[in-house]
């Protein structure tokens, strides 16, 4: 049995951390003969614009807790966990021994993790890498650089001040980072960086006006050269296929369409640059869909669309059964081969489980 768990946001005070600690205790712990695997999907800890150490200090009974369970644990980094890459890194360093779990050898940090599991192949990410495909190296270095921010201490409390610090960062990005506007670095900063529990927009506003406001640091070829990527291609083709056969209403979006007609006559980057267009065009239609009786349609046609943008940031294989976070709404959608392991935020608190290659969502508690 695998159980995968996301978004608990330790550190911050809307996290769910006794109901975390009371499924630990009922159902890990009664469990964990049965349990090989215990997937972490990110943001387990919250470190923006917090001090990052302390937070780790005043959780560290958590990750104890699971770490001395006899399972193996891997934890996928997110984007408000993003700094335990380093934490990885440095893990032999005496200050950050200090902080590491007391069976910390029973855990590996990563930021993505592949297992097969009853004949079938399964790829876990945290999901960030979704929601902002088109320009995932920025993102990254936005949530690395608040990570290392703190709003108590004024030489750390600006994010933008970190980045400009950053020397790892591609000269291509640099040079984009640094044609932003005061203006739009604070636009920018106000939407990525708001409230945990999201601003009053919708998620497909929200996909929207990101994507707009980070027009300018798109950066696609990041991710492929200019050659046919065959494994990539056939990978789309199939999944846009699969979703016009679940979803005929999907051919109403005449982008999708045209890629699915032309995605044999194009390089690797053309078909990311067609589908960033299809990518909006998707969450403008839904938008335009009002009414129940559009329910089943845009939900299906939201998780094929977030799929086949994994595809572009992690290498994920038609055969693969993605399982993600990020979102904070636990859903299983067999026929898309996705699933959001949901969160552990105010009363929310979610799993999923994997038996025999079979993926299923749990509330915590089960009722």
């Amino acid at each position: 049995m695998i159980i995968a768990v996301s978004d608990l946001h330790l550190g911050d005070p809307l996290s769910n951390k006794p109901g975390f600690k009371q499924f630990i205790d009922e159902f890990l712990k009664p469990k964990s003969d049965e349990i090989t695997h215990l997937v972490l999907l990110g943001d387990v800890f919250d470190f923006w614009r917090r001090d990052s150490p302390t937070v780790l200090l005043d959780n560290l009974d958590i990750l104890n807790s699971i770490s001395s369970l006899g399972f193996h644990v891997t934890y996928v980094v997110g984007n408000h966990d993003f700094s335990m890459t380093e934490y990885s890194r440095c893990k032999q360093e005496q200050d950050v021994q200090n902080m590491a779990p007391d069976n910390s050898s029973n855990i590996t940090i990563c930021k993505e993790y592949k297992i097969a599991d009853g004949g079938k192949n399964f790829r876990f990410i945290h999901g960030h890498q979704i929601n902002y495909w088109y320009a995932l190296p920025f993102y990254e270095t936005f949530s690395r650089a608040m990570c290392d921010t703190d709003k108590q201490v004024s030489e750390r409390a600006d994010a933008w001040s970190m980045i400009d610090r950053l020397q790892d960062i591609s000269p291509i990005l640099q040079q984009k980072i640094l044609q932003l506007s005061r203006k739009t670095r604070a636009q920018i900063e106000n939407k990525l960086a708001g409230p945990l529990e999201g601003l009053s927009m919708s998620a497909e506003e929200s996909v929207i006006a990101e994507s707009n406001l980070l027009s300018s640091l798109t950066q696609i070829d990041q991710y492929s050269d200019d050659n046919k990527n065959e494994l990539l291609f056939y990978g789309i083709s199939k999944s846009i296929q699969e979703l016009i056969h679940s979803n005929n209403r999907a051919l109403q979006i005449e982008s999708l369409g045209n890629l699915l007609e032309q995605i044999e006559d194009s390089t690797t980057m053309e078909i990311e640059q067609k589908f960033l267009v299809a990518w909006k065009d998707i969450f403008h239609w839904i938008l335009s869909k009002t009414g129940k009786e559009w329910f089943l349609e845009k939900q299906q046609l939201t998780q094929y669309a977030r799929r086949i943008a994994a595809m572009f940031t992690t290498e994920l294989k038609q055969n693969e059964f993605l399982i993600h976070g990020h979102g904070h709404s636990t859903f299983v959608n067999q026929e898309a081969r996705t699933a959001d392991a949901g969160c552990w935020i105010r009363a929310e608190a979610s799993f999923l489980m994997l038996e025999d290659g079979e993926v299923t969502s749990n509330s915590w508690p089960i009722l």
